[in-house]
């Protein structure tokens, strides 16, 4: 039997990524859940900074349990209503108060250490409760930030840090200082080592994947009723292209990939499956390009809903996260994908999927095309598109890396 977590070590946790609210709406409880490192910490506190910025909230700081061994917690990213250009004095307040909180919440229950999940808001909070305690810190990156911005011109939190300047400042400073910081691929490894990492690892992020989509495809019932509903016949595979609906994911190029398709196999659908600012233009362009009938747009579909939609689809990705690629890999859908980032590392074009080149949507239409054409080629894709998630997800692949690199964090401090 694997070693057991002492129940008496624990981990402050800090991620903007999810509102308690959201998790639960989309399914993914998991994803709060599995920041114990596969059980290495016996007891969990998982912090999002500025809620109030995806609630609309005003109230302070609020504080859930999720389990006796796991306490949540919202901060703030306003204290009180100031004019716009004091934006930036009511973050300063509101986080500092959220910041006393937290070191009263680590020294009164002795926690054992801090991680955070991203180098900018969550890494300068966990980097000062981690220095005012003496406890070591854990940067995890799960983005490349520095090709994004290459690429478009996006920053990280635009709302929060509005210049490139200031973004680059505020990440060399807290990775330079922490005491792990690790990365979900090579790709973003060498972005963290760039930016003055020091002590690094990689680590999968396949516990934070909801076990429905481990279920084999076959055995996953009620994908034909979802499907009638959003108006898909089942006479080929649908399209889909999963994710926010903002720039810097591209999905304006999944609607013009989406297009090319439907010129020479009509009768597809095609399905965009999140929310985001760029709903309604994504809208237009649909009808710009004359397939406004032929492509939904469900919004925002919980966990559930999308294994059951997955093994029926291929996967077009300008820009998934690793997530929506592992989900969509576990529901035996083919991935064609743009040559960028983290993609590569998970896709053996011609195997499991087809790479194209970045922003080359005509040849994301032409790969996902020939699925289309040839019924054989996809069953064998996504017989290589599942089996490769499987080997990549492997539990105790990922215990093994999660335990050590933290054994590592709490010796080297």
């Amino acid at each position: 039997m694997p070693p057991q977590a002492p129940p008496d070590r624990g981990i402050l946790y800090i991620d903007s990524a999810y509102t308690l609210a959201e998790a639960r709406a989309a399914g993914k409880i998991t994803f709060l859940r599995a920041r114990d490192a596969s059980g290495f910490f016996g007891r969990l506190w998982s912090v999002h900074p500025a809620a109030d910025l995806k609630t609309g909230k005003d109230s302070g700081i609020e504080v859930h349990r999720l389990s006796p061994r796991h306490g949540v917690i919202q901060g703030k990213a306003a204290v009180c209503r100031l004019p716009p250009f004091l934006a930036p004095l009511n973050l300063i307040v509101s986080q500092y108060t959220l910041y006393r909180v937290l070191v009263r919440l680590v020294r009164q229950q002795r926690l054992s250490a801090v991680a955070a999940v991203d180098p900018f808001l969550s890494g300068l909070l966990g980097l000062a409760v981690a220095r005012s305690t003496r406890r070591p810190l854990m940067i995890r990156i799960s983005g490349n930030h520095d090709e994004v911005y290459e690429a478009s011109r996006a920053l990280a939190m635009p709302r929060l840090f509005p210049a490139h300047w200031l973004q680059k400042a505020i990440e060399r400073f807290v990775l330079r200082r922490a005491d792990t910081v690790t990365a979900i691929n090579a790709n973003n490894l060498d972005y963290a080592r760039a930016n003055g990492a020091r002590r690094l690892a990689i680590l999968p992020i396949s516990a934070n994947i909801e076990p429905i989509h481990r279920t084999d495809p076959a055995k996953r019932r009620g994908g034909a009723e979802l499907l009638r509903e959003l108006g898909v016949e089942r006479s080929r595979p649908a399209l889909l292209s999963v994710g926010r609906l903002i720039d810097l994911k591209h999905p304006d190029d999944a609607v013009r990939a989406m297009a090319g398709v439907l010129a020479r196999h009509p009768g597809t659908v095609g399905i965009i499956a999140g929310s985001g600012a760029m709903e309604p233009r994504l809208k237009a362009l649909a009808a710009e390009l004359g397939v406004a009938d032929a492509i939904r747009f469900p919004g925002l579909l919980d966990q559930a809903e999308l294994s059951l939609l997955i093994p029926h689809c291929i996967l077009l990705s300008p820009s998934a996260g690793q997530m929506a690629l592992l989900e969509g890999a576990l529901g035996g859908a083919p991935i064609v994908a743009y040559d960028r980032d983290f993609q590569s590392e998970f896709i053996a074009d011609g195997v499991n999927g087809f790479m194209v080149p970045f922003r080359d949507w005509r040849a994301m239409a032409e790969r996902a095309g020939a699925l289309l054409a040839d019924p054989e080629l996809f069953k064998r894709m996504s017989k290589a598109s599942r089996q490769s998630a499987l080997d990549y997800m492997a539990p105790e692949r990922t215990r093994a890396a999660e335990w050590a690199a933290f054994e590592q964090l709490m010796a080297g401090r």
